[in-house]
C-alpha cells in the first residue's frame, strides 16, 4: 500500500545553557526576512541557525559549523529519535490564532514519496541553490509544510490532546508569536505513522527543497536519512491548520494598456472620481484581477468573460491564466515579474518608481490548491503563499551519516 511514510528523526537541539535562548538561536523562515534583517540577526548571535545557510555566500561551510556546535556543546543530540507537536499562537485583530502539525522525517522517494504531490512548478536557479545547500549541509533546519489529505483521523491524536509534558523548547518571537516544541513518545509516534496509512498530501511551502531530497543519491533506500526530508504535517480541513494568503504581481516594465489590447466587455475602471495616486487597490473576486500601473486608474480584468466560465470553476485555472495568457498580452515576459503577498508594499513601490505596476489577484482557496495538485495540474511558481510558516532551528534534521542508517523508520530505534 502506498502511503505517506513518515518517521521519527535523529535530532540536534541548541542548548540554551550555552547557546542562548531559542528566541535568538533560531529564526523566521528566510522567505520572510529582508535582506538587512537578516544580516543584523546573524551578526547578532554567533549561534544563530542562520550562520548554517552562510556559508553559501561566502562564510563558514554548514558542515564545519555543526561539527565546530557539537564539539562546544551548542548543539546537543536528542537521546533518541523522535516526532514532534509543534505550535505556533497569535493575535489576528485580537482574536487567538493556532497552527499545529506533527514535525517528521518524511520519505521524498519510492512510494512514499509518490503519495506526496507538488501544486506548483519550481524556479529552476532556486532549484539549483537547494541542491547544492542539501549536498553541502549534514543537517535540516527549515521543515517543508504538508497538507495531509484522506488519513485516519487518528493521526492528529497527538495534536488533540493536551500536551503531556513541558516543552522542550518555546519562545516568544520578534512579532509577538508564541512557539512551542514537545518530543512526542515513540508510542504516539507509531500511531500517527500506522494513520498516515493510504493518506495523500500536498506540498504546500518547499518544493524546492522537496525537489532536491528526492533527487539526491536517487534511486535510493527509502529508509536511508538523505531520502528523507523535515516535514510539519498538518491537517488543511482543521481550524488549526494553514492559511493561504492572496500573491500578488509586480511588474518591471509598464504593461500594454488594457483598454487597448483587451475587449472593453471585459474590462471595468476602479477608483473613477479619484486620482491615480489615491484609488484603492483591493483584491478582486474571484476570476477576476486588477491592473495598476502608474499614472492609470485600477483597471478590472474579468477573466471569466475573457476565457469562460472554467475561470471560476476549475482549480486555478485564473492563476495559470494570468501568467500564460494575460501577460504576454500587457507584453510583460516573466522574468519581469515578481510574485508579492504585500500589495500594500508593491503599491509603494509603484509611486516611488521601484515598479511600474501591479496585478491586484484574489486569494486562492486551500480546496483548489488541494485540487489541481490532485488532478496533476501544476500553478505557476510562487502563486501561493501559505502562513504561518514554522519557525527554522527549533529541532535540526540529521541527514548524515550521524543520524543512523540502521534506525527502524517504525520505530525511530536502531
Amino acid at each position: 500500500m502506498l502511503v505517506v511514510d513518515a518517521a521519527p528523526f535523529a535530532g540536534l537541539r541548541h542548548d540554551p545553557a550555552v547557546a542562548g535562548p531559542p528566541a535568538r538561536t533560531s529564526a523566521p523562515a528566510q522567505d520572510d526576512l529582508a535582506p538587512l534583517d537578516y544580516l543584523s540577526r546573524l551578526t547578532a548571535s554567533p549561534y544563530t541557525v542562520l550562520h548554517l545557510f552562510a556559508g553559501h555566500d561566502g562564510g563558514e561551510p554548514p558542515a564545519s559549523v555543526v561539527a565546530r556546535w557539537e564539539r562546544l556543546g551548542v548543539l546537543r543530540a536528542e537521546p533518541t529519535p523522535a516526532m514532534y507537536r509543534y505550535e505556533q499562537h497569535w493575535l489576528a485583530n485580537g482574536v487567538p490564532q493556532v497552527l499545529r502539525g506533527v514535525l517528521a522525517a518524511v520519505s521524498a522517494r519510492g512510494a512514499g514519496g509518490r503519495r506526496i504531490a507538488a501544486h506548483e512548478h519550481v524556479d529552476h536557479a532556486r532549484l539549483d541553490a537547494g541542491r547544492r545547500r542539501r549536498a553541502d549541509s549534514p543537517v535540516e533546519a527549515a521543515p517543508v509544510t504538508l497538507l495531509v489529505d484522506g488519513a485516519d483521523p487518528a493521526w492528529r491524536a497527538p495534536l488533540d490532546a493536551a500536551p503531556p509534558a513541558p516543552p522542550v523548547a518555546a519562545l516568544t518571537d520578534e512579532v509577538g508569536a508564541d512557539h512551542r516544541l514537545w518530543r512526542l513518545p515513540v508510542e504516539a509516534s507509531i500511531r500517527v505513522r500506522a494513520a498516515l496509512g493510504g493518506a495523500r498530501a500536498v506540498i504546500a511551502d518547499g518544493h524546492h527543497r522537496w525537489r532536491a531530497a528526492r533527487e539526491q543519491n536517487a534511486p535510493g533506500d527509502e529508509a536511508d536519512p538523505a531520502g528523507r526530508v523535515l516535514a510539519l504535517l498538518t491537517d488543511p480541513a482543521a481550524s488549526d491548520g494553514p492559511r493561504l494568503a492572496p500573491v500578488h504581481l509586480r511588474l518591471d516594465r509598464p504593461p500594454n494598456d488594457p483598454w487597448r489590447v483587451l475587449p472593453a466587455a471585459a474590462l471595468a475602471a476602479a477608483g473613477a472620481g479619484t486620482q491615480p495616486e489615491t484609488a484603492a487597490l483591493r483584491p478582486p473576486g474571484t476570476g477576476s484581477v486588477v491592473c495598476w500601473s502608474r499614472g492609470q486608474l485600477p483597471v478590472t480584468i474579468d477573466l471569466v468573460r475573457l476565457l469562460g466560465e472554467q475561470m471560476r470553476s476549475a482549480p486555478g485555472e485564473w492563476t495559470r491564466a494570468v501568467r500564460e495568457w494575460l501577460l504576454p498580452r500587457l507584453g510583460i515576459s516573466g522574468s519581469e515579474v515578481t510574485p508579492t503577498a504585500d500589495l500594500a508594499q508593491a503599491r509603494s513601490a509603484v509611486l516611488q518608481g521601484q515598479a511600474e505596476a501591479v496585478v491586484a489577484q484574489p486569494p486562492l482557496a486551500i480546496a483548489e490548491v488541494v485540487g489541481s495538485a490532485g488532478a496533476g495540474r501544476l500553478l505557476p511558481a510562487k502563486s501561493t503563499r501559505f502562513w504561518p510558516k514554522p519557525r527554522v532551528g527549533l529541532v535540526l534534521r540529521r541527514t548524515d551519516a550521524g543520524a543512523g542508517a540502521a534506525t527502524d523508520p517504525a520505530t525511530g530505534r536502531g
